[in-house]
């Protein structure tokens, strides 16, 4: 029996057999993801060359944080992330400005874009996946990625890290709602490292 893309995978979904096992792989397109034309097209061209059964939408990685201000560059080579240059929390007090926003403003209304482009151009064939991070990763991005930052923060003024972490997580149940209307078939929720016994 053959299956298309959407069949075999909602058939996977179920338990139920399938003509062969759904595939899919994905990473990062550092030099691309800047520019959500050249991001939407290369995340098409690889989903047509490899012939992927769905597609994991990988955003640019720090457009979360750059929502609440901070700043990246790109990095120096072609596969290398992000560059941190400077963001809205340099101590404790200042996870106070941080505040719930709306999806539909700044970088994350890039992201809501590039997935209507994904859905125009794949949407019919194949199921796609965006991804959310975790409150803790962001906050992470929001310090340039340093994880003892956010440990501080969490540790000297618990209450008040707290309840920034709510507006972080509050903004990303919004995007994702968002990008569910976007046509989104489903969310792939990532701990960026933070789920480990270390932590």
């Amino acid at each position: 029996m053959f299956m298309n893309k959407k069949e075999r995978v909602e058939a996977a979904l179920r338990g139920e057999p399938v003509d062969r096992v759904p595939i899919s792989v994905w990473s990062h397109d550092y030099k691309g993801e800047w520019g959500i034309q050249s991001i939407m097209e290369s995340i098409v061209e690889h989903f047509i060359r490899y012939d992927w059964d769905f597609l994991k939408v990988n955003p640019r990685t720090t457009y979360l944080a750059e929502a609440w201000k901070a700043r990246y560059r790109p990095g120096d080579q072609n596969n290398t992330p992000p560059v941190f240059e400077d963001g809205p929390v340099r101590g404790s007090s200042d996870w106070k400005r941080l505040r719930v926003l709306e999806p539909d403003r700044g970088p994350l209304l890039e992201q809501l874009r590039l997935l209507q482009l994904l859905n125009h151009q794949v949407g019919y064939d194949a199921h796609f996946i965006q991804t959310v991070s975790c409150p803790l990763g962001v906050a992470c991005s929001l310090v340039g990625g340093d994880p003892t930052l956010v440990q501080y923060s969490i540790r000297t003024s618990r209450t008040t890290t707290h309840t920034r972490l709510r507006a972080i997580t509050e903004t990303l149940t919004k995007c994702a709602i968002a990008g569910m209307e976007q046509a989104a078939s489903s969310l792939f929720y990532t701990t960026r490292g933070w789920a480990s016994e270390g932590w």
